[in-house]
């Protein structure tokens, strides 16, 4: 299937059925809202707790509940409910080493960061030194600026990459049919040849997002369920599976 077919499936597996999969984007953004401003409240140690539970313990729970929902979603016609979002508790410990196992893939974008920090620094105390003593006269946030920008393009290139050869893991951790890093394996075997089509197919939703922007983010409860369902659809067409879209 072509990427206008796949939206064109999607938008009809969502029609008449929007209400449940809405709500359910609705209560994880209040969730993480909600996460989000405990964990701005606290200092110290109990912030660094909160921090590292909210990382390793409520978003992969978040992750699971969505993409078990929409699995469920894509292979029924009827209305699906909420309780279909409730991850058993050891598809939750899949998806907490779905997430371990994708910041060890994040470590370069991490490392980047950090030496692009280093670089930064040390490019302000060069650039502010030579303009002290008049050997360029040109205002150093320009170079700064310049640094940051290459810093931000490298750290998306990497992101993109790690997200696309990732794709593939949190269906192959939610159908539970083998261990972590075999699923890992699997995901770079299943995006072989399909890297630039998920890049594009990622790409053509990008309109929609600053439109979802416009409405202070009021449209994603719309857009984001759309995109998910689109994703698993394409899924299904590249590993072959499409009799499995009801």
């Amino acid at each position: 299937m072509n990427r206008k077919e796949i939206k064109s499936i999607a938008k009809y597996k969502l029609k008449g059925r929007w209400f449940n999969i809405v709500l359910l984007t609705l209560i994880i953004a209040i969730i993480e809202f909600g996460a989000s401003e405990i964990i701005g409240r606290t200092e110290g140690i109990t912030s660094n707790i909160l921090n590292i539970a909210n990382n390793f313990l409520l978003m992969p729970a978040i992750t699971a509940s969505g993409i078990i929902y929409t699995i469920k979603f894509v292979n029924s016609s009827e209305v699906v409910s909420l309780s279909y979002a409730i991850p058993s508790v050891k598809t939750w410990g899949r998806f907490i080493m779905s997430m371990i196992v994708t910041m060890i893939f994040s470590i370069p974008i991490l490392l980047v960061v950090f030496l692009g920090n280093i670089f930064l620094v040390l490019s302000i105390t060069s650039l502010h030194s030579a303009m002290l003593t008049g050997q360029i006269s040109m205002n150093p946030m320009i170079g700064v600026w310049g640094v940051v920008f290459l810093i931000v393009i490298l750290v998306l290139i990497l992101a993109a990459i790690v997200g696309i050869l990732l794709f593939p893991l949190p269906y192959l951790m939610a159908e539970d049919t083998c261990g972590i890093w075999e699923a890992v394996k699997r995901s770079f075997k299943i995006m072989n040849g399909h890297k630039w089509e998920l890049f594009i197919m990622g790409l053509s939703f990008l309109g929609w997002l600053i439109l979802s922007a416009l409405t202070l983010g009021i449209g994603l409860l719309w857009l984001l369920p759309y995109i998910q369902v689109t994703l698993r659809i394409y899924y299904l067409s590249i590993t072959g599976r499409e009799s499995e879209i009801n």
